[in-house]
């Protein structure tokens, strides 16, 4: 937090820098943003874990054709996201000058840059 002139904090905290795109979502959340306005004006005596639950119970009682469009959204979301990252490994390349030797991996859901020797083929 910032002080202010007196040595008190200000309140007002510095934004933290974005690295790199906003994650894909799940399916679910795509549900849960469509839904919540019509569960919270059903329920509205209900807090904010009781609509958790409401929607949780509503997303497993749905079918998979219903599920479907949910699906696709965050099929076509993944998409994107992988997209933007290999946009932002190319940025980061051109960066570093494009040295030789350095490629993009995939760790877990990210892709980073590493070199041709951290690139392990068949270890785990």
């Amino acid at each position: 937090m910032a002080r202010s002139r007196r040595g008190r904090r200000s309140g007002r905290r510095k934004r933290k820098r974005r690295r790199g795109p906003k994650r894909a979502l799940p399916p679910y959340m795509f549900f849960c943003k469509q839904q919540r306005k019509s569960v919270i004006e059903e329920h509205p005596d209900a807090s904010f874990g009781d609509v958790g639950k409401i929607l949780g119970q509503k997303w497993r009682r749905m079918s998979d054709v219903e599920k479907k469009p949910f699906l696709s959204k965050a099929v076509k979301d993944k998409k994107r996201y992988r997209k933007q990252m290999r946009k932002r490994a190319k940025k980061q390349l051109r960066r570093l000058g494009g040295r030789e030797g350095w490629k993009t991996k995939s760790v877990g859901r990210q892709e980073c840059l590493a070199t041709s020797r951290d690139v392990s083929v068949g270890k785990s």
